[in-house]
């Protein structure tokens, strides 16, 4: 049924990965189908605040796939860099041609029923199925 699984997550926080990671790894080892994680640098102003180098980042991913990843399987593992941290992940997803996305999604603050968390506008804007854990 899927046979390509993106799972987006911030390397900053164990909350993005600890749930999804392993059930993504789940449905990947279920149906064949292949596993690619990635994170998204966001470009933001001024231009050397909080912005990460895509070699820390990549450094701070396979670490984190290293501990927490599956063993018996390969994983893709992609720094991205964009504008919008939720428009990066789906425009990602499609470029791979992903039928799944697996992530975790915090409880909503105030601001996000405003603005919208990344997991709602992917949730709501993504061409397809996702999986969201709590």
């Amino acid at each position: 049924m899927f046979d390509k699984i993106l799972v987006p997550i911030d390397t900053t926080h164990e909350s993005s990965y600890k749930k999804a990671l392993p059930l993504a790894a789940e449905e990947a080892r279920h149906h064949g189908a292949s596993l690619s994680v990635v994170t998204v640098i966001p470009d933001v102003e001024p231009v050397d605040a909080g912005r990460a180098e895509p070699a820390e980042e990549q450094r701070r991913l396979d670490a984190i796939l290293k501990e927490h990843g599956p063993s018996d399987m390969q994983v893709e593992a992609l720094v991205e860099r964009g504008d919008s941290v939720h428009k990066t992940i789906r425009r990602k997803a499609e470029q791979l041609g992903c039928d799944l996305i697996v992530m975790n999604s915090h409880h909503p603050e105030l601001k996000d029923y405003v603005l919208g968390s990344n997991a709602s506008q992917i949730v709501h804007h993504a061409k397809c199925s996702v999986f969201v854990v709590r």
